[in-house]
């Protein structure tokens, strides 16, 4: 699936997201940033049992399916933005666990954000 990150304002100083997977296949094409989009949806959560030795690097959080099964859900418009993903395995004690990264996490976060602080197109100022 497409993977998209959600932020808020309240979370800015934090630098917070969210990150969904859309799982909806109606438009591989994302819609333009500033629509509301309701799509089926999973969301990821970064995740303590993936986490490596030493702990998380800032910028290189690892995260697993926080539901098996999807959830329709708005995502409002100026408040998402795509992401890529880059999928792994590693062993944990006796098994391996797979996981996603976002690529280049810090950039897309401060781009969602950037994009958070510019008003919508077509809204009264």
């Amino acid at each position: 699936g497409d993977f998209v990150i959600v932020v808020d304002e309240e979370w800015r100083e934090q630098r917070g997201f969210r990150l969904f997977e859309v799982l909806d296949a109606r438009d591989v094409d994302l819609p333009t940033l500033d629509d509301d989009l309701v799509r089926e949806v999973r969301e990821w959560y970064c995740a303590k049992e993936v986490e490596p030795p030493g702990g998380f690097v800032k910028g290189e959080q690892r995260f697993l399916p926080k539901t098996k099964n999807p959830r329709s859900q708005k995502l409002s418009g100026g408040t998402w933005i795509a992401c890529d993903v880059s999928h792994h395995t590693s062993q944990f004690g006796k098994g391996s666990r797979s996981f996603v990264q976002i690529v280049e996490e810090e950039a897309k976060v401060t781009e969602a954000y950037a994009k958070l602080s510019m008003p919508a197109s077509g809204e009264a100022q």
